[in-house]
């Protein structure tokens, strides 16, 4: 009787020891979750802010969030659009820090977008709802243990996806494209995710 007394203690640390583990991995995962969401917020909000601006050309710049630090790339015509652009970026709620790697001059491809109406960009309805798709995709990355889902980014358009980054395996692509293809919201699936070392 006194062995299985002094058994029922170590036991029960263990299982509070567990728990406690448990408990922090599953905070993690909440907190990864609620970071992807706003990282999908802002990054959906500064597209917007790009598509309905007269001075930038939204499809040649690339916007990229992680943790609330925006990392901008591609091609402006001066100076000045890449400095509005950071300043754009810099405005929205949420955002701690702007890389600002816009390069100037040269070709802003595509060229005809400039004559492209307001009526024929996205919606603002639309743009919600891609941004919803984005998020709810990175959080289910997020969730699945067997993804590397820091190293994937997420970008809806018109209900098409975009998978873009690294990846360890052909499989990890295709449980991706997968995933993504599960998505009630999605329409196509474009997949250019890379498998690491086969370049």
């Amino acid at each position: 009787m006194r062995n299985a007394r002094y058994l029922a203690i170590p036991t029960a640390a263990l299982l509070a020891v567990s728990s406690s583990v448990w408990a922090d991995e599953a905070a993690d995962t909440d907190r990864d979750f609620e970071r992807a969401v706003k990282d999908a917020w802002i990054d959906g909000r500064l597209e917007a802010a790009y598509t309905f601006n007269e001075h930038l050309n939204p499809f040649a710049i690339d916007t990229e969030v992680e943790n609330g630090v925006v990392t901008l790339s591609g091609r402006v015509e001066s100076d000045i659009d890449r400095d509005l652009a950071a300043e754009i970026a810099r405005g929205l709620d949420g955002v701690l820090e702007v890389n600002n790697l816009l390069e100037v001059g040269g070709e802003v491809e595509p060229a005809n977008v400039r004559n492209e109406s307001v009526e024929e960009r996205r919606s603002f309805g639309q743009w919600v709802n891609d941004a919803t798709t984005s998020a709810a995709l990175k959080a289910a990355l997020i969730r699945n243990e067997n993804i590397r889902a820091r190293d994937i980014d997420v970008e809806t358009r018109d209900d098409v996806v975009t998978l873009r980054g690294e990846v360890g395996s052909e499989a990890e692509k295709d449980l991706i494209e997968q995933l993504a293809r599960n998505h009630r919201d999605v329409r196509d699936v474009r997949n250019e995710l890379q498998v690491r070392g086969s370049g």
